[in-house]
């Protein structure tokens, strides 16, 4: 997803949070996932935005 449709989603087009608090909460979110040694599912594109990696 690009963080412009995470941003539509989670904080709607009305919202007055910049576009940067996608990039603040992710991390936060990468940070709490890698104490668990999962970090690799959340990957970064850059200059499009985010790819959730699910394994099976």
């Amino acid at each position: 997803m690009t963080k412009e449709q995470i941003y539509n989603r989670i904080w709607g087009l009305d919202s007055e949070a910049g576009i940067d608090i996608v990039e603040l909460y992710v991390h936060y979110l990468q940070t709490k996932l890698s104490s668990w040694h999962a970090d690799q599912y959340i990957q970064t594109v850059r200059g499009l935005g985010y790819i959730l990696r699910i394994n099976e």
